[in-house]
């Protein structure tokens, strides 16, 4: 091999290797990146007490929420606000439907909202009920405006006018209509034929 060959050679394997490490070392956006626990003990850029907020598209409401206290986090593109029960006073999420109406209303101690994924996660306590009078309780659910769905990844219970089950993962429709659940258990009302 000439030496000008091995020169360009040697230039091109040194240019691929710094390409190789840039894009290996590459950082995610700060608009994509939720704020993380150590973020949350900084201080908040905003604290409220007594919120009552409402977030609506094209006139329609998506969500209410409210909360005795509430603190708001910027983390560059991103805000996530959390709203904390106080004494006695819980916190509130009401859902609404694509047609404005009410679908279901979520009662926790915690609320973690990220506004720019119209998602919460409520800890502690978790009732959900439904205009059907449908009950969910469980301890860590959380909600996506985009899917229209509920989760809880971990135990729940859900009563209906005729039957009660609980198990584990659940997946429902906001309104509870539609659910799913693993290891499930329950009782289940069977009216007798005259």
């Amino acid at each position: 091999m000439l030496k000008s060959q091995k020169s360009a050679l040697a230039f091109q394997l040194l240019l691929l290797a710094t390409l190789m490490v840039a894009l290996g070392c590459r950082r995610e956006s700060p608009a994509t990146v939720v704020p993380t626990q150590s973020d949350l003990e900084e201080r908040p850029t905003h604290e409220s007490w007594g919120t009552d907020s409402y977030l609506s598209e094209n006139g329609i409401p998506v969500i209410r929420m409210r909360a005795p206290y509430t603190r708001r986090f910027d983390h560059g593109d991103s805000t996530l606000a959390i709203l904390t029960a106080m004494g006695e006073e819980r916190v509130y999420a009401t859902i609404y439907n694509s047609e404005g109406a009410v679908s279901a209303t979520v009662e926790a101690n915690e609320i973690r909202f990220v506004e720019e994924q119209n998602r919460f996660d409520a800890y502690g306590e978790v009732v959900v009920t439904t205009e059907s009078e449908k009950t969910l309780e469980t301890e860590h659910l959380y909600w996506l405006d985009d899917a229209r769905m509920v989760y809880a990844p971990g135990f729940a219970k859900l009563r209906t006018s005729d039957r009660f089950v609980q198990g584990y993962e659940l997946e429902a429709t906001e309104d509870l209509a539609s659910y799913s659940m693993a290891r499930v258990t329950g009782e289940v009302e069977v009216e007798d034929d005259p």
